[in-house]
């Protein structure tokens, strides 16, 4: 039973957002040795202005423990442009508004 796992990544290594099969609840057909598998992940983050990377693994529970089966490291590179609303790693939505003197809105 292959599980999935990702985490997009900044330049220097540190995991910004990671996730997996696991994690997300998902269940994934079993698979037989020798056969192959194909399967796609859809991330949709609101990323700020830099250079990031993708690490994707494969592994698998035996017996509650995890074992590695394909582990790639920075896989996929991702250059993202200018993003003048926001800086860091994600645009988090945002507004600004009035209170009055009392706090309300």
């Amino acid at each position: 039973a292959p599980q999935i796992g990702w985490a997009l990544v900044s330049p220097q290594g540190l995991v910004i957002s990671g996730s997996n099969t696991i994690m997300r609840r998902m269940s994934l057909p079993r698979a037989e040795a020798g056969s192959v598998h194909y399967y796609g992940i859809e991330l949709a983050p609101a990323l700020c202005r830099g250079e990031y990377f993708m690490n994707i693994g494969v592994g698998e529970l035996v017996d509650n423990a995890w074992s590695f089966l394909d582990n790639r490291r920075s896989a996929i590179h991702l250059t993202v442009g200018a993003t003048p609303q926001a800086s860091g790693f994600f645009d988090v939505p945002s507004r600004c508004f009035p209170l009055t003197a009392d706090g309300t809105a």
